[in-house]
């Protein structure tokens, strides 16, 4: 199974990895800007991402795709509700056309199963996830402006780490879990 995030704003991240923890993705959400006007997610593009990210270069087959998309809030940004409408709108299209099953999953849930916490200013945050991010997927290339395929890769390992979860039998203790 491959596990794909999406850090749903017009800046945000797309970031997949398969069942072992390898990294299969890791890019910027691909944008259409008009002059002077609006932005948004190019669908077609997105959804190349997507299916690029599924096909198994091994078996020549697609495997099963989960989707996880960040259900996060954008404070302090003129007309965000309505930008990150736009932006939402634009990537369930394109999960929509490709019929594929997704889940909002709210960023204090995942985050504080992380172990992050309501750190005090954003910059400690966005360097805390980049830090755990560098740890967990050294061959992504991230630099100090990637936090949002940081939290897109954090978000696929934890919806990597909840499927594990899921499939453990009962009588099984996890070493790391996830709620």
């Amino acid at each position: 199974m491959i596990h794909i995030a999406i850090c749903p704003l017009l800046h945000g991240a797309i970031a997949a990895i398969d069942d072992d923890g390898r990294l299969v993705l890791c890019e910027d959400l691909p944008q259409i800007r008009e002059p002077g006007g609006v932005a948004w997610i190019d669908v077609k593009k997105l959804a190349t991402q997507i299916v690029i990210a599924r096909d198994d270069r091994h078996a020549q087959a697609q495997l099963q795709v989960r989707i996880a998309i960040n259900q996060c809030n954008v404070r302090n940004a003129p007309d965000s509700a309505f930008l990150k409408g736009v932006v939402l709108g634009s990537i369930l299209a394109a999960l929509q056309q490709l019929n594929l099953p997704s889940d909002l999953i709210p960023a204090a849930k995942w985050k504080a199963s992380m172990g992050f916490g309501p750190e005090p200013t954003w910059s400690m945050h966005k360097s805390a996830m980049l830090d755990l991010a560098w740890h967990l997927f050294p061959e992504a290339k991230l630099d100090r402006n990637a936090a949002f395929q940081a939290e897109a890769l954090l978000l696929a390992e934890y919806c990597r780490q909840a499927a594990i979860a899921a499939a453990r039998p009962s009588n099984v203790v996890p070493i790391r879990a996830f709620a």
